[in-house]
C-alpha cells in the first residue's frame, strides 16, 4: 500500500469520527420505531453514539492492519469487542438492573476495546510512519481511496435505507393485520440479525480473496485471477447452503435465542424467516462478484453489482409488493432480490471471464521477446 493512501486512510477515520459524532441521529422514530420502543431506542441510540468514533476507527484501523501484513491482529481486534460486549450484556443488563441502558454501555465499551487496539497498531505502522502532515487529505490518494471503496459503502447505504423501508413498511402493514405493529417490527429486527451473521461469514470471504485477485491480476497472472474467483464462489456458495438449510429447518430455534414469545409471534416469525431468506444459498454470488471487479480496477461494475440487491431490486420490492399482498408482500421481496442479483452478477462474471481467458491466451509466453 502506497504511505500517502495509508495515511489518507487514517486522517480520513478521523475526521468521520468527528462528523458521526455530530450528526448522529436524535430521532429514532423514522426508522420505523414505534412508541412502545421508542424510549427503548432513544436510550440505547443516545448512549451508542458515543461508540461511532470506536466503530469508525476499529473498522476502518482493521482493514489497514490487515494490509500491513497483520490479519491475525486485526481479527483480535474486532473479536475482544465482541467477546467483551457478549460477556458484560448480562452483567449490566440484569446484575446491575440496567435494563437497555446496560445493553448499550456493554456495546459501547466493547467497541472503545477493539478501537483503541486498532489505534495502538496505527501508531506503530510496520510499513509508514504517521506523522503530523500525514494528517493532511490528498485529492488524488481520497479518489482513488473513493473508488475502490465505493461498492462497500454504497452496498451498506442501501442495507440502512433498506432497513428503513422495511421497519416503516412492516409496521404500516402489520397495524393492517392480525399481528399488530409490534410483531411484524420485532421479527424484522432478529431475521436482520440472523442475516448479517451469515452476511458477514460471506463479506469476510470476499476480502480475504480481493488481495489476491488483485495482486495477480496486476501481474497479470489472469489464470489465478480466475482461480482466485472461483475458490471464493466456491466457499461461500458451502456458506451459502448451510444458512439456507439452518433457516428453512430451524427457524424457530434460531427465533428462540433472541427472546420469548406468543404463539402468534412465532407462527408469523416462522414463515417470515421461511420465505424471505428462501434464496439464501445463492446470497454468496453478488458479494464475491462485486468484490471482484473492484479488485481488478472495474469499479463501476462493482458498484453497480454492490447495489442491485439492497437498491435496485429489494427496495422497490418492499414498496411495490405489499400494494398487492400485504404485508405477505414483504415477504415474497426478499427471494425475488436475491435471484434476479445473483442472475445479473453471473452475467457480469460470465462475459469477465471471457476476457480474461482471451488476455491469458493472447499474453506473451515468458521469456519471448
Amino acid at each position: 500500500m502506497p504511505p500517502s493512501s495509508s495515511n489518507n486512510d487514517f486522517a480520513i477515520v478521523c475526521y468521520l469520527h468527528i462528523l458521526f459524532y455530530f450528526e448522529c441521529p436524535q430521532n429514532p422514530s423514522y426508522i420505523g420505531a414505534t412508541p412502545d420502543v421508542l424510549d427503548y431506542a432513544l436510550t440505547y441510540t443516545g448512549i451508542t453514539s458515543f461508540g461511532f468514533p470506536f466503530v469508525i476507527l476499529a473498522t476502518g484501523g482493521s482493514a489497514l492492519i490487515r494490509s500491513d501484513g497483520s490479519p491475525r491482529y486485526s481479527m483480535a481486534c474486532m473479536l475482544s469487542g465482541a467477546v467483551i460486549n457478549t460477556i458484560l450484556d448480562p452483567l449490566l443488563i440484569f446484575q446491575f438492573n440496567m435494563g437497555m441502558a446496560g445493553a448499550a454501555l456493554a456495546t459501547v465499551l466493547g467497541q472503545a476495546v477493539s478501537g483503541v487496539m486498532a489505534l495502538a497498531y496505527l501508531l506503530r505502522f510496520r510499513s509508514v510512519k504517521l506523522q503530523k502532515g500525514d494528517f493532511a487529505l490528498s485529492a488524488r490518494s481520497c479518489g482513488r481511496i473513493a473508488r475502490l471503496g465505493a461498492s462497500d459503502f454504497l452496498n451498506q447505504l442501501a442495507m440502512m435505507l433498506v432497513q428503513i423501508v422495511l421497519n416503516n413498511t412492516m409496521t404500516y402493514y402489520g397495524a393492517r393485520s392480525l399481528y399488530g405493529k409490534e410483531i411484524p417490527l420485532a421479527c424484522a429486527g432478529i431475521i436482520s440479525k440472523a442475516g448479517m451473521i451469515f452476511f458477514s461469514i460471506i463479506i469476510g470471504i470476499s476480502q480475504g480473496m480481493q488481495p489476491i485477485a488483485g495482486f495477480n491480476y496486476g501481474a497479470k497472472k489472469y489464470r489465478r485471477v480466475m482461480q482466485a474467483y472461483q475458490l471464493g464462489i466456491t466457499a461461500a456458495s458451502v456458506i451459502s447452503v448451510c444458512g439456507f438449510l439452518c433457516f428453512q429447518l430451524f427457524p424457530r430455534q434460531i427465533i428462540a435465542l433472541f427472546g420469548s414469545g406468543s404463539d402468534v409471534y412465532f407462527q408469523f416469525a416462522e414463515r417470515y424467516f421461511r420465505i424471505y431468506m428462501f434464496a439464501t444459498f445463492l446470497n454468496g454470488i453478488q458479494p464475491i462478484t462485486s468484490k471482484f471487479f473492484s479488485s481488478i480496477g472495474k469499479a463501476p461494475k462493482g458498484i453497480f453489482l454492490a447495489l442491485t440487491r439492497q437498491f435496485l431490486f429489494l427496495l422497490p420490492l418492499i414498496l411495490i409488493l405489499p400494494l398487492f399482498g400485504g404485508i405477505e408482500g414483504v415477504m415474497f421481496a426478499g427471494p425475488i432480490a436475491d435471484t434476479v442479483a445473483a442472475l445479473f452478477s453471473l452475467l457480469f462474471i460470465y462475459w469477465e471471464f471471457r476476457r480474461l481467458r482471451l488476455l491469458d491466451q493472447n499474453k506473451p509466453a515468458a521469456g519471448a521477446c
